[in-house]
């Protein structure tokens, strides 16, 4: 995401464990969940190189108001306040 690609990814299940950065995938805005890898080929086959650089730059953009390192302690910090 960091470098202004989309994450493409199949959607968890108790089978297929994924990481908190799941959660930062929002659907079709900077990036896509597949029920399975068949639906996501098909997706790439048929998506637009302009769909594809516009979900991209999401991307990019929620790195940068997100999921930099001194955000990210800020909002650790935070969280060991309120204990």
């Amino acid at each position: 995401m960091a470098y202004g690609k989309p994450i493409f990814t199949i959607k968890r299940t108790e089978e297929t464990k994924q990481c908190v950065e799941y959660s930062y995938i929002k659907n079709g805005e900077n990036g896509r969940t597949f029920e399975n890898l068949e639906d996501c080929l098909t997706f790439l086959q048929t998506v637009s190189n302009e769909t594809l650089e516009l979900m991209g730059s999401n991307a990019k953009e929620f790195v940068a108001k997100n999921l930099l390192p001194s955000q990210m302690f800020e909002r650790a910090t935070k969280l060991l306040e309120k204990l």
